[in-house]
C-alpha cells in the first residue's frame, strides 16, 4: 500500500465545501467481458463505490431517508484529515496538505461504520 501521501489520487476531485468525503478509486477491482475481472481507476469507479454504500444502507434500513443516509455516511467516515497528503492534480512540484482541507469530513466513507451508526440511531 502507498504512504498516507497519496491517499488522493492525482486524478482526485476536491474542495473542501464542495466534496463531503472520499471513496476508494484508484486500482479498483471491476467484472469485465467474458465473465473476467478488470483493475482501474477513476472518479468513474469511486462514484460507484459511494453509491453503492448509500444503496446498501437503503436496503438494510428502508425508512430512512436520503438525508439521514448521506449524514450517516458523512458522519461515520475514516477520519485521515490530519493526515499530510499530495495535492491531488498530478503537479510536478508536490504540494502537501491536510487531507481534512480537501473535503468536509476529511474522511473516506466506511460502510462498516455507516451501518453501525444507522443501526444505534434512535
Amino acid at each position: 500500500m502507498k504512504a498516507k501521501k497519496y491517499l488522493p489520487a492525482e486524478f482526485s476531485n476536491y474542495g473542501k465545501t464542495m466534496v463531503d468525503f472520499f471513496a476508494p478509486g484508484v486500482d479498483v477491482v471491476s467484472i469485465a467481458p467474458d465473465n473476467k475481472y478488470s483493475v482501474a481507476s477513476g472518479t468513474s469507479f469511486s462514484a460507484p463505490v459511494t453509491s453503492g454504500v448509500a444503496a446498501l444502507l437503503w436496503s438494510y434500513f428502508p425508512e430512512k431517508t436520503a438525508a439521514q443516509i448521506k449524514e450517516a455516511m458523512m458522519k461515520s467516515v475514516t477520519d485521515f484529515s490530519t493526515s499530510q497528503v499530495y495535492l491531488p492534480g498530478g503537479r510536478a512540484d508536490k504540494i502537501k496538505v491536510l487531507f481534512g482541507d480537501l473535503s468536509i469530513t476529511g474522511g473516506v466513507v466506511n460502510a462498516y461504520k455507516a451501518f453501525l451508526y444507522l443501526q444505534n440511531a434512535n
